[in-house]
């Protein structure tokens, strides 16, 4: 997208679309030109595809993101884990299905700070390997929510 080239040292980025928008994959796919972006909080009634966040088309520097009414399967969200800088995650909604089952080679490495807030999330299997600096962990609105898995608590960095 030409104006998403003219602004390549934005550190912060708000995307707002409820219209499913014709250039909706396009601006998502320029995101890579943002260098410098930071902060990335996607407000969308439209599914995002998961290679979007493959690593490869996300800005290097990303630390920060924000999804909300994202509707991504749990099973894709270990795509996510390849964000290299990625210390905080937030999700409204952002992702749909009832079990959250991540592989041991699912780690988020940098991740300091994960907040779930809303959805049909029945089950979460996770281990402490999975978030090794892992500070703040918070879940609101989760009312199916069986348990949080035990070895979350055997994170030395969380607070």
């Amino acid at each position: 997208m030409e104006i998403i080239s003219r602004i390549p040292n934005l550190k912060k980025l708000k995307i707002l679309d409820d219209s499913g928008h014709p250039d909706w994959l396009a601006i998502i796919d320029s995101l890579i030109l943002l260098v410098e972006l930071e902060s990335l909080n996607i407000v969308t009634e439209t599914t995002i595809d998961r290679m979007i966040f493959s690593g490869d088309n996300v800005p290097p520097n990303l630390k920060q993101l924000k999804l909300s009414y994202t509707c991504i399967p749990w099973k894709d969200m270990k795509f996510l884990a390849n964000l290299p800088n990625l210390e905080v995650l937030k999700g409204h909604y952002a992702f749909k299905g009832t079990i959250w089952k991540l592989d041991d080679d699912v780690v988020f490495h940098k991740l300091k700070y994960l907040q779930k807030l809303a959805g049909d999330l029945q089950r979460w299997e996770a281990g402490s390997d999975n978030f090794p600096m892992l500070e703040q962990l918070k879940l609101h609105r989760l009312y199916d929510l069986e348990e949080i898995p035990e070895s979350i608590g055997e994170i030395l960095t969380l607070k």
